[in-house]
């Protein structure tokens, strides 16, 4: 499976994006087993961490990549005594190419994609909402990092770039790159893609960039593109961008409540 794995990499361009990578004096900072023990204690007690508030913007592709529907939603996490909520507000569909908003009226069908958990009672923190997580401690001891391969500038922060893969527990298969802070030693930036368990998932590939927000590193942002076969003829390709917002501290140990969506018409 990872040989099929590196194919889809090079079929992506990763492989050749890096390949003639100029070493400097910045790539070798560190090994890849410190860089990736600096990033994993930069990351601290992130998972104390919630977004109260994240705009999720799915998009529906054509076989060209081009946008057909938007939906716009904002997830809201909220504490409610002892519990954490999440909602769902619509915010807006634009409806096939004509791109005119229509007030949403039911939950959009998010499968075609690979979006984040919504079961009741998941753990709270910030990977429990992203698409992928090397950083979760039920797979960060399996994450191996290659060599540095360049250094580059990324948002004003100077970053060292490392290979990554991983396996998630249900057998799924990650592989790409992870930037690195060169004077702190925090994620600044990962691309991966994925060789998914489930077999309906044809092609995934995810980017997550990751702030400094109050000490504390973060995840910021995440744009994940994704095609589901449905049938033997039809494939459903998405591209689902989430900004992550309003963070706010836990003790850790609190699980996420749905809360269902919320401002639709009946």
């Amino acid at each position: 499976m990872f040989s099929r794995v590196v194919a889809l990499m090079v079929a992506f361009g990763i492989v050749a994006a890096t390949a003639g990578a100029q070493e400097t004096d910045a790539t070798r900072w560190s090994s890849p087993e410190e860089a990736w023990a600096l990033a994993r204690g930069a990351m601290g007690d992130s998972d104390r961490w919630v977004p109260g508030s994240s705009t999720i913007t799915i998009e529906m592709l054509d076989r060209n990549g081009r946008s057909d529907r938007t939906i716009v939603l904002e997830q809201q996490i909220l504490e409610a005594g002892e519990d954490l909520v999440l909602s769902m507000v619509p915010i807006s569909v634009s409806s096939g190419r004509s791109g005119l908003p229509t007030p949403p009226t039911a939950e959009p069908d998010t499968r075609m994609g690979r979006m984040p958990s919504r079961e009741a009672g998941q753990q709270a923190g910030p990977g429990a909402q992203l698409p992928v997580d090397p950083f979760s401690p039920t797979v960060a001891s399996t994450v191996a990092l290659s060599e540095a391969r360049e250094a580059r500038s990324i948002g004003g922060i100077d970053a060292v770039e490392y290979g990554i893969a991983w396996s998630d527990a249900d057998g799924s298969e990650y592989v790409g790159s992870i930037w690195i802070n060169a004077d702190t030693g925090s994620p600044v930036r990962l691309e991966v893609i994925g060789e998914m368990a489930e077999d309906e998932i044809r092609e995934f590939e995810t980017m997550i960039s990751y702030e400094e927000q109050g000490g504390v590193v973060l995840p910021a942002r995440s744009v994940t593109r994704a095609s589901r076969r449905v049938n033997l003829f039809l494939t459903a390709r998405t591209r689902i961008n989430v900004a992550y917002t309003e963070y706010f501290e836990t003790d850790g140990t609190r699980a996420i409540v749905l809360g269902g969506m919320t401002g639709q018409e009946e």
